[in-house]
C-alpha cells in the first residue's frame, strides 16, 4: 500500500513493505545497527522496516538507497510502525510531528477501552454489535497511536488525551487536552489485514 496524505500546510508519504532490505545495500552504520538485533525475527523485522525507510527517503529526496544509521527515532520528520507481516514508514515535510501506525485486525476486549478512549468514545462503542466494536477499537487505537507518535512532546500523555473530530472520508483533525495550541489532522485506512493511520502535528494559526 503506498499512497500521500496532504494538507495546507504538509505532506506525508507513505510506503509499506513486506520484503527485507538486501544486506549488500546496507551502508556500515545500519549493519551495526542490525546486528544489534538479538533473534532472526527481530533481524528480519528490521531489514522489512529499514527497506520501508529507505523508499521513503528516497521518494522525498530523490537520493537512491539512502543512508538511515544517523536517524533516531522518535523522529519530527520520520515515523515507523511494524507487524510480523508488514512494515511502514511516512515522511512529513514542514510539521511538527509526523506518526503512523498499523494494528493487525483483532479481537479486543471492553476492559482495555479506558485506556484511549474518551467516555463519549465508549458510548459510541457501546451502540455497535461486537465484531463492529472489535474493528472500531483497532480503528481508534492506530489513529490514537498515530497522534502519541506525532507529538512533538510525549512527556506525562495517554490516548485518551486525543479529543477526535472526524471528518469525511477517513480523515479528521485532533487536539490535545493539555497542549491546545498542537492541532493535529490525520487519516486512516482500512487495509486486508489491520488498520493504518497516520498523523501529522503542527501548531494553531
Amino acid at each position: 500500500m503506498q499512497g500521500e496524505y496532504s494538507t495546507a500546510c504538509n505532506l506525508a508519504e507513505i510506503v509499506s513493505e513486506t520484503r527485507p532490505v538486501l544486506v549488500s545495500d546496507l551502508y556500515p552504520g545500519e549493519i551495526a545497527q542490525l546486528q544489534q538485533k538479538s533473534t532472526a525475527a527481530a533481524r528480519h523485522q528490521w531489514c522489512v522496516s529499514r527497506r520501508a525507510l529507505k523508499q521513503v527517503m528516497t521518494k522525498m529526496s530523490g537520493i537512491h538507497n539512502p543512508d538511515t544509521s544517523s536517524l533516531v527515532f522518535p523522529n519530527s520528520i520520520f515515523s515507523l510502525s511494524h507487524s510480523s507481516k508488514m512494515s511502514v514508514a511516512c515522511c512529513a515535510l514542514d510539521a511538527k510531528g509526523v506518526g503512523i501506525d498499523f494494528e493487525p485486525w483483532h479481537s479486543v476486549s471492553q476492559n482495555s477501552w479506558r485506556w484511549f478512549l474518551t467516555a463519549n468514545e465508549v458510548k459510541q462503542m457501546q451502540s455497535l454489535c461486537i465484531p463492529k466494536q472489535w474493528r472500531q477499537s483497532i480503528r481508534l487505537w492506530s489513529i490514537k497511536e498515530a497522534l502519541y507518535k506525532a507529538t512533538p512532546s510525549r512527556y506525562q500523555t495517554a490516548f485518551i488525551d486525543y479529543l477526535l473530530r472526524p471528518a469525511c472520508n477517513h480523515t479528521g483533525v485532533a487536539i490535545h487536552k493539555k497542549w491546545q495550541t498542537l492541532q493535529f489532522q490525520y487519516r486512516h485506512y482500512d487495509l486486508q489485514d489491520g488498520a493504518l493511520a497516520l498523523a501529522v502535528c503542527h501548531c494553531k494559526q
